[in-house]
C-alpha cells in the first residue's frame, strides 16, 4: 500500500507508490521529489512494483517515471538522468537529488487515497 518514510539521518525519503494509477504515482512522485528537495534530502526512493506492462497495456509506473527523469521534468530538483548516483532496479528506483543551498523545515504532505 502506498506510503511514505523520511529518514533524516540518511537524508532519503522512501515513496511507496503501489495503489496509484499511473497519472496519480507521477503527481505523488514529483510532489515528494519537490518536498525532499526543499527538505535538503539527497535521495529519493520510488517504489513502483513490477516492470511489467499496466492493464490493457497502457504501461508501467516505472516507464512513466522514467519517462519524466529523461524528458527533463524533474530536472529542477533532480540530477540529470546520466548521473550516477540514480539507481534503477527491477521494483524501485533512488532519484539523486540537487543540493538544496537554503533547505527548509515545513511539515511533510499526507499522502493521497490510494486509486485501488
Amino acid at each position: 500500500m502506498a506510503s511514505l518514510e523520511v529518514d533524516i539521518f540518511s537524508r532519503r525519503i522512501t515513496v511507496d507508490l503501489h495503489g496509484y494509477a499511473t497519472g496519480t504515482a507521477i503527481s505523488v512522485a514529483r510532489e515528494k521529489i519537490w518536498e525532499a528537495y526543499e527538505h535538503g534530502f539527497r535521495h529519493v526512493r520510488l517504489i513502483h512494483g513490477n516492470t511489467g506492462h499496466g492493464a490493457g497495456g497502457t504501461g508501467t509506473i516505472r516507464s512513466a517515471l522514467l519517462e519524466l527523469l529523461n524528458s527533463g521534468g524533474l530536472g529542477r530538483w533532480a540530477m540529470d538522468r546520466e548521473c550516477e548516483n540514480h539507481r534503477f532496479r527491477d521494483t524501485y528506483m533512488d532519484i539523486a537529488l540537487r543540493p538544496n543551498p537554503v533547505p527548509g523545515d515545513a511539515d511533510w504532505t499526507d499522502m493521497p487515497l490510494t486509486d485501488y
